[in-house]
């Protein structure tokens, strides 16, 4: 809702305070299409099932809670239908009709989202809290880095504060002995949202409007190496990976080059474009669940 609120203009303020431009400046609401070669929905047999059994409303097939939330426009499409409304309407930069076909996607879900720019987002979020005026300015040093929590607690008694949020990530594994997180790794390529050629494919029209495209079935993705664009801001992100436990801290050259042509894929003229930038992160990962809990011990 926040994020919503926020890539309409409305963001948090109440008054178009500088909160409010700042969420509106970071967030985006992208068209997203997400690339399937099966149905993925509910189909003709789950209605006359339903019917059958006397059923109402109501879902008829996997189709995502969150797809029911009448803010992001969901519909769930053919290629042909969704190419048809793309040269009628939308206009978005997506691979061509044939191109999808001949790579066996029959099928894409078409939503809008908010896309956040989180580095801006982020620097706009510190510059509130530094000038807001009930915060005092505290000087704390970069160092010295910690190798456990008893250490952030001794140094966080000294500085008279009695909290500690510890949010360390997969350096957890580490200061709390947590072994049940594992890092995700994503590698990423950037490009240069303005400058960046495009693909133009023939008879299908100057398409002139940016979109997510996402892909994880074969051939031009999977579910560790999806096949995506994230236009963010000024850049445009292609990806990717999701490997747990690979803890590469650089771009595999095999991985620079399968990014290159998921950005041909997906759009962009690599032949007349270079990346601006690449990226590599590893995302803590949690077996069960999300842990969120006081820690009674050190309390």
């Amino acid at each position: 809702d926040h994020l919503l609120k926020g890539a309409a203009g409305k963001g948090g303020g109440e008054d178009g305070d500088s909160s409010a431009a700042n969420m509106s400046s970071s967030v985006e609401v992208v068209p997203t299409v997400v690339l399937m070669k099966e149905h993925g929905g509910p189909t003709l047999d789950d209605y006359e099932r339903r019917q059958g059994e006397g059923g109402g409303g109501g879902s008829y097939g996997p189709l995502p809670p969150w797809s029911s939330d009448p803010r992001l426009n969901f519909q769930h499409l053919t290629t042909e239908m969704l190419w048809w409304q793309n040269r009628a309407v939308h206009k978005l930069r997506l691979p061509g009709e044939d191109a999808l076909k001949s790579a066996g996607y029959m099928h894409a879900w078409l939503f809008h989202p908010p896309i956040v720019d989180a580095p801006k987002m982020l620097q706009g979020m510190l510059g509130e809290i530094e000038s807001h005026p009930s915060v005092d300015e505290i000087t704390i040093d970069p160092g010295p880095t910690y190798s456990s929590l008893s250490e952030m607690i001794s140094d966080a008694a000294s500085s008279n504060c009695d909290t500690l949020i510890n949010c360390t990530g997969l350096s957890s594994q580490k200061i709390c002995d947590d072994t049940s997180l594992t890092g995700g790794r994503g590698v990423l390529l950037h490009y240069d949202r303005e400058t960046a050629a495009r693909v133009r494919y023939e008879g299908e029209g100057d398409m002139e409007k940016d979109c997510t495209i996402l892909c994880e079935e074969g051939p031009w993705g999977s579910e560790t190496k999806p096949c995506y664009l994230i236009p963010r801001g000024k850049i445009l992100a292609v990806g990717g990976t999701y490997l747990e436990g690979d803890e590469e801290a650089s771009l595999r050259p095999t991985e620079a080059e399968k990014l290159r042509e998921h950005a041909r894929l997906l759009g962009i003229d690599t032949e007349n474009s270079e990346s601006v930038g690449e990226w590599v992160g590893f995302r803590p990962v949690r077996k069960g669940s999300v842990r969120l809990e006081v820690d009674e011990e050190h309390s």
